[in-house]
């Protein structure tokens, strides 16, 4: 009686061997890695040393100076160092959530036409730069349409980027905005004596 058990069990794991290879044969290709392991940008930060953003026509030059980013032109800005790093920290660990088409599109529902959002990455040893092009928000507007200039995917991407480049804008303009008011009074001050 005990033999016949020994070859039952043997007879049972033959067969779920003889299963387990069969159904490994027939299954498909394996899946791609997720869309949200895939990087925006590649970029290593010790590599980047400036960082323009430009919308509408402005242009906010950001450069690393002494492991330190200041803003460059326009010049005269104080711009907090942390808010650009944080942003240059968001960009460069920012992950796909989703890869929304394989063939960039302009304008659109996307929003990734000439009038978008462009950050523009220049590293070290590189002329030409690496340009992040951000477009519309999704419609539930919890992340943005974005696409590497040169690369056929647009991907979905949080907000947080969004986020630091107003952020970015409104310091600037804030600065912009208070020097001009203080070149007023200075005129109207020496002009009543």
């Amino acid at each position: 009686m005990k033999w016949r058990r020994v070859v039952l069990y043997y007879a049972l794991f033959a067969v779920a061997l003889v299963y387990y290879w069969g159904s490994e044969g027939t299954k498909g290709p394996q899946p791609e890695p997720s869309s949200n392991e895939l990087p925006l940008v590649d970029i290593p930060p010790d590599r980047l040393v400036e960082v323009h953003f430009v919308r509408e026509g402005k242009r906010v030059r950001c450069a690393q100076e002494d492991g330190r980013w200041r803003v460059v032109d326009p010049g005269g800005q104080r711009v907090p160092a942390d808010l650009i790093s944080s942003f240059v920290m968001a960009l460069l660990e920012t992950r796909a959530a989703e890869v929304i088409a394989t063939e960039a599109t302009e304008g659109g529902e996307f929003g990734l036409g000439t009038d978008a959002l462009q950050v523009e990455l220049y590293q070290r040893g590189r002329d030409a730069p690496v340009t992040v092009i951000l477009g519309n928000r999704n419609p539930t507007e919890t992340a943005l349409y974005a696409r590497v200039e040169g690369s056929p995917r647009v991907l979905l991407v949080g907000r947080i980027l969004e986020y630091y480049v107003d952020r970015v804008f409104e310091e600037v303009g804030r600065r912009l905005q208070s020097g001009a008011n203080r070149e007023v009074d200075i005129d109207r001050i020496d002009r009543t004596g």
